[in-house]
């Protein structure tokens, strides 16, 4: 860390990445990254400004929240702004339901279903605005036969995609 406010939240930060193969070398200034960062006066992240490296532009990233002071939008600004979370929704107990990421024009949707007693996801389903219809379902299980659903443990995830499917069990 570099710089912290007042109120001690960080203002700016220095990243380097050492060891990098020489193929990813050009990614990585010798100064290392600095990123600076503003808050609104409820402590929240406003904005991130990350320096130009690796052929891309300086970028301001811009956090939206709603009045609960969950986050609803990120935004970057600059040379390529680009609209990268339009929309956050939440249900009752503060879990995101559904982000709408990229602009109005080009956006996916992701949505999200949880179980009812653990809070844990159960669901994640991917539509996009070219067809509109869902192009990728992941379902997570949590616990089986050998393992306590009280556990917290994951115990399978099944993916369909585009008309494809794969299962992963996991053991314990």
């Amino acid at each position: 860390m570099l710089a912290y406010t007042n109120l001690g939240e960080v203002a700016a930060s220095k990243t380097t990445l050492a060891n990098l193969p020489s193929n990813l070398a050009p990614l990585a200034p010798s100064g290392g990254y600095t990123e600076s960062y503003t808050y609104k006066t409820t402590g929240t992240l406003a904005s991130q400004q990350d320096p130009a490296s690796g052929g891309l532009p300086v970028e301001t990233l811009n956090y939206g929240y709603d009045q609960y002071g969950q986050a609803t939008s990120v935004a970057g600004s600059g040379t390529t702004a680009w609209t990268y979370v339009s929309a956050i929704g939440y249900d009752e107990y503060g879990d995101p339901l559904q982000y709408s990421m990229g602009p109005t024009t080009n956006w996916v949707d992701l949505t999200l279903k949880y179980d009812p007693q653990t809070g844990r996801p159960t669901d994640a389903k991917t539509t996009d605005s070219t067809s509109g219809t869902v192009v990728d379902d992941t379902s997570y299980t949590w616990g089986n036969s050998a393992v306590s659903k009280g556990a917290g443990l994951l115990t399978s995830t099944t993916d369909s995609q585009n008309g494809g499917y794969s299962s992963n069990g996991y053991s314990y």
